[in-house]
């Protein structure tokens, strides 16, 4: 699910699905570090998010090559 959360900000919730359980996994890894110097940030980790900023949505699509023929 993406959805629009800021001026100039998009949260993409990729990790929604069961499916995709293991991202999920290893994206919540990334924070072990700051868990382990602020305990007071557990309750909130689950509402961790993939924030899309403008160059990184740029980034993605100049990755979508261009249809070919018409």
């Amino acid at each position: 699910m993406v959805q629009k959360s800021g001026v100039l900000k998009i949260t993409h919730e990729r990790y929604r699905e069961k499916k995709y359980q293991h991202l999920r996994n290893e994206f919540l890894q990334e924070f072990d570090e700051a868990l382990k110097l602020n305990e007071a940030i557990v309750p909130h980790i689950n509402k961790a998010k993939d924030d899309i900023n403008p160059l990184r949505a740029l980034h993605i699509f100049s990755k979508i090559p261009a249809e070919v023929g018409s």
